[in-house]
């Protein structure tokens, strides 16, 4: 539409609407093709609208009564949207939530800053308000992934759950790679994040709570694995607690090695811990059938029985296992320790027994270092220290106790005593990840700050290494850059 050296250049209401601008915004005829290339800003269009306004005059104004309105609303806001940007950038959300309101009412039409009004309300509480705004505005942001995600977390604050299942489906329909929207979906239990590789960030994915193992099972038959891949897939998924993904597991382990001892018994863990208590049990009899100097297969026969509360028959299992293995680490553990960590007067009972246990067996690294547990425990530090450092000496290639040594040092604030033990271990990038951060804990306990920070970052750029422990390190290697 024409008019003198003017064009009207009508917007699609929604986009108006998103945009806050007018729905018909006056252009220049020699400006008409810089907006191809340049778009449709602000500040052109009220340098514009006052410029066409000016120049209409009164006679304009009488017959397009409504355009005029939405010209004098336009330009009577953009002073507070303003003040608005300002207050966001100063991070005053209390004068930013003024000067929005102020916008909206002067302009009702503009659901831009409806959104950021809505989204201020949401970040400082006020969740009613907050929802009020977004679903007055939903239709005309439908399709936008962050505004689907702000709308949800809002939907969440004011405990309309269903309509945040929703609102998050509706943010991945538009955007299928919406991040914000997946973890949304996972703190509703809908989806679960799994790393197909432990050891690599980049293999985080986004599964369905309840297709986890046939998802995982079409991974695994994409491509052929070796069964220490099959290992680090079962000690993942059972210590993020997902038994079933830690079956399947253990049965392509052995699938690939049917004899494996190791696997068969995390076939009947994973049974076990998956309440299938006859199954685990017959797998684990099944081992013992092959093998009867199995203590681990004892064990988890003991476990079964505990977990049927058949504490007599556990205890006869347990005595078998340490009959085999005296060093038996979680045999020992069940049974001496109480159940309950808490029970402090269980505690003090193991102790004794603990002791004349390990005496008895006094060449037996893992004796001492279940006894150094319980005075852990108690309370009794120097004691507990005093066993672990009896046990390294008798197992000085065990850098998993040897682990657990450096980190009772470091909590007892000993880090010279670390860092010594770290010099007589030599090179230390042969050693397990944890006697590496217990040096680098140690080399900050110590004061130094420079030593600790590039130890972390050794950390952090071992790929070998869970991306976890790399997060974790690089998080450590920031917090001491300042």
């Amino acid at each position: 539409m024409a008019s003198g050296e003017w064009r009207v250049l009508s917007l699609d209401e929604k986009m108006a609407k998103r945009h806050g601008m007018p729905p018909r915004v006056p252009v220049p005829d020699e400006e008409m093709e810089s907006l191809g290339s340049g778009g449709l800003s602000h500040d052109n269009a009220q340098k514009w609208i006052k410029a066409f306004v000016a120049k209409a005059g009164a006679p304009w104004r009488a017959k397009n009564a409504a355009d005029a309105k939405a010209y004098d609303a336009y330009l009577a806001k953009m002073a507070p949207w303003a003040k608005a940007q300002a207050a966001f950038a100063r991070q005053d959300f209390e004068s930013a939530q003024k000067s929005l309101r102020l916008v909206t009412n002067l302009d009702p039409n503009d659901f831009s800053a409806k959104q950021s009004l809505a989204t201020v309300y949401a970040a400082s509480g006020q969740a009613e308000q907050a929802l009020s705004l977004f679903d007055q505005i939903a239709e005309v942001w439908n399709g936008v992934a962050d505004f689907h995600v702000a709308y949800a977390n809002a939907c969440l604050m004011g405990a309309r759950k269903d309509d945040a299942l929703e609102q998050f489906v509706l943010a991945l329909e538009a955007q299928s790679d919406c991040r914000p929207a997946m973890e949304g979906l996972v703190g509703l239990g809908m989806l679960i994040k799994i790393y197909e590789d432990p050891h690599d960030a980049a293999s985080l994915v986004f599964v369905r709570t309840d297709s986890i193992v046939k998802y995982l099972e079409g991974q695994w038959d994409a491509t052929e694995h070796d069964l220490a891949y099959y290992f680090r897939q079962i000690g993942y998924h059972e210590d993020e607690g997902r038994f079933e993904a830690m079956l399947a597991a253990a049965e392509r382990a052995l699938r690939t090695d049917a004899s494996n001892e190791a696997a068969r018994l995390a076939k009947a863990r994973a049974l076990r811990k998956l309440d299938r208590l006859e199954a685990a049990k017959q797998a684990a009899e099944a081992v013992l059938a092959e093998n009867p100097s199995s203590a681990s297969a004892h064990v988890e026969l003991a476990e079964c029985a505990l977990a049927s509360k058949d504490d007599a028959a556990a205890g006869e299992e347990l005595d078998r296992a340490l009959a085999l293995e005296p060093g038996h680490l979680t045999a020992l553990t069940l049974k001496f320790l109480p159940r309950d960590a808490t029970d402090l007067a269980g505690v003090q009972t193991a102790l004794s027994a603990l002791d004349g246990f390990a005496e008895t067996h006094a060449a037996v690294a893992g004796a001492w270092r279940v006894a150094a547990r319980a005075q852990g425990r108690a309370g009794n530090e120097g004691a507990c220290i005093e066993r672990l450092k009896k046990a390294v000496e008798l197992a000085p290639d065990d850098d998993d106790l040897r682990a657990e040594y450096w980190t009772e040092l470091a909590k007892a604030g000993r880090f010279a005593d670390v860092l010594t033990e770290a010099e007589r271990v030599g090179d230390m990038s042969a050693h397990d990840w944890r006697l590496r951060w217990s040096e680098a804990e140690a080399l900050n306990g110590a004061g130094k700050r420079m030593e600790a920070r590039g130890a972390f970052m050794a950390i952090n750029a071992d790929t070998s290494l869970h991306v976890a422990i790399r997060a974790r390190a690089k998080r450590a290697v920031t917090s001491l850059a300042g």
